[in-house]
């Protein structure tokens, strides 16, 4: 299976940053209604963890301007 590190990419702004989480959890949540687990979700579980702290980690530094 080819890997899911195409859905990681490089956002300027809080803004993509923020959007870009809204559809993660707007995925997460799908499939979560539909109890459907697997390697995949996995993965897209494990990118939203990762951009959410990396917005976490950002957001505590200077603010964008």
């Amino acid at each position: 299976m080819e890997s899911n590190a195409m859905l990681m990419e490089r956002w300027d702004t809080a803004e993509e940053k923020t959007e870009q989480l809204r559809r993660y959890q707007l995925c997460l949540d799908e499939f979560n209604e539909l109890d459907f687990h697997d390697v995949y979700v996995a993965e897209i579980k494990q990118e939203y963890q990762q951009l959410a702290e990396l917005v976490k980690v950002q957001s505590t530094s200077a603010p964008e301007r």
